[in-house]
């Protein structure tokens, strides 16, 4: 196909844009949309991209780009692409726009197929059928915008076909099903019987592959596909990813389940046990039978040797902590009639905190957060026990929000302290925050 080659858009094709732009866009003045519209050129199906704007009562169209079934280039005009800012159309020649954009020379140009193409909706879906190659290809059921992507794995996998028209039009454009199911007829028919399942939850490919060749419930594979891509990205559960390779890392995922464990527990009960240097490579180490009784069992042990270790320090501690804790003193607060928020003012206090309730935030490194300003940590009291440990605040500086907010034996405070944490604390606190950052700029 050449530039001498393309035609004006139809008429018809005019009417059938201007039908679907007035039922989508009640109020569409000053907002550039795109419709696409099929047709040939010899054999080969083509896509015309359409850019739509209305303007004093009138309705533009100016073709944009066209893309062909088979083509590895594609043609565009008076359009430009901005990754933050999406597609943009060129008006000047139509008299819209003042100023003449620098990408506007109405001219059409070649550019690489996967670029220039915002996947408009196309207004005339069943021209595709008059082609014999995809009279069966379920094209009229296929749910997305993007039929050239799915034409062109339909091509491939005659089986999408079969997906679509079980509403599983997602799976359809992703080749890991699609080869399962051209090779396993077993798979074919398990995908069958939990269409309905899928459809619902539109679960991961992964997901359905391992539900299938595990012989697991659906929702179960997700759950640990879901948590094992929290642990791969998040950055504090790496010593956890470390630990426990393969599959290890699914029997992990099941015994903390099994055990009512969290993994910053395990992060907590790990950085104890590699400080007292025990074998993680023997199970009653790595995965004890009680977790909670051997996670304080373990905690206990590290306090204790930790404290004969920074004895010489403890002074120079004390004083580090008590001067972070004065730098922040006016993020504390008492905002109504029940609670009370006090900063901790020296590791004594985290000790003391961490011992009454039952939790590790004596004892697991939060004193040097603090020094290091990494976090703050917080203790909610009530306004009768001023003086009683509570609930226990760890408060993100960079971040400025909430980390961790835990009662006794680590349990999650109820709505009324969690309103007052989130709802009165936070706000005043980022707020007195920004206040500290700039008198400390204005001294510096």
């Amino acid at each position: 196909m050449t530039i001498a080659d393309i035609k004006p858009i139809p008429k018809y094709i005019e009417k059938l844009i201007e039908r679907e732009d007035k039922k989508d866009f009640k109020n569409p003045c000053g907002t550039t949309r795109f419709y696409a519209y099929m047709s040939r050129f010899k054999k080969e199906l083509i896509k015309i991209t359409v850019a739509v704007k209305h303007y004093k009562g009138k309705r533009y169209y100016k073709q944009v780009a066209i893309h062909g079934l088979n083509a590895k280039k594609c043609f565009t005009k008076d359009m430009i692409f901005y990754y933050i800012g999406g597609y943009h159309v060129g008006w000047f020649a139509e008299g819209i726009q003042k100023n003449e954009k620098w990408y506007e020379d109405d001219k059409w140009c070649l550019a690489d197929d996967d670029c220039y193409d915002p996947y408009a909706p196309v207004v005339n879906r069943d021209y595709i059928l008059k082609f014999p190659e995809f009279k069966y290809s379920a094209i009229i059921e296929y749910e997305y915008v993007d039929v050239f992507k799915y034409l062109r794995i339909y091509k491939q996998y005659p089986q999408a076909e079969l997906l679509v028209k079980f509403g599983l039009s997602y799976l359809a454009k992703l080749k890991s099903i699609l080869s399962m199911i051209a090779k396993d007829k077993a798979f074919r028919h398990w995908i069958i019987k939990n269409r309905n399942d899928i459809a619902t939850h539109e679960y991961y490919a992964e997901t359905i592959i391992t539900a299938f060749k595990q012989n697991k419930p659906l929702d179960e594979a997700q759950r640990y596909l879901s948590w094992k891509k929290k642990i791969t990205h998040t950055k504090d559960y790496k010593p956890i990813k470390e630990l426990f390779r393969g599959k290890q890392l699914e029997r992990f995922f099941y015994y903390i389940k099994k055990q009512g464990a969290s993994e910053n527990s395990y992060i907590d009960y790990l950085k104890a046990c590699n400080y007292l240097k025990l074998d993680m490579t023997e199970d009653k180490n790595l995965l004890p039978h009680d977790f909670h009784k051997w996670h304080d069992i373990r905690i206990d042990e590290y306090a204790t040797a930790k404290a004969i270790k920074d004895e010489k320090e403890r002074k120079k501690l004390y004083k580090s902590f008590a001067k972070i804790s004065e730098k922040y003193l006016p993020m504390q607060g008492n905002y109504n009639d029940a609670y009370i928020c006090i900063i901790a003012k020296s590791p004594a206090d985290l000790i003391k905190e961490g011992e009454i309730l039952h939790h590790c935030v004596g004892r697991m490194g939060y004193d040097q957060k603090m020094i290091r300003e990494e976090s703050l940590i917080f203790f909610i009291r009530t306004i009768a026990e001023p003086d009683k440990p509570f609930v226990t605040i760890e408060y993100s500086l960079t971040g400025k929000k909430v980390l961790q907010c835990y009662g006794d034996h680590n349990h999650t405070p109820d709505t009324k302290v969690m309103n007052f944490v989130n709802n009165q604390w936070l706000p005043l606190a980022n707020k007195q925050l920004n206040k500290i950052k700039k008198a400390n700029r204005i001294a510096a």
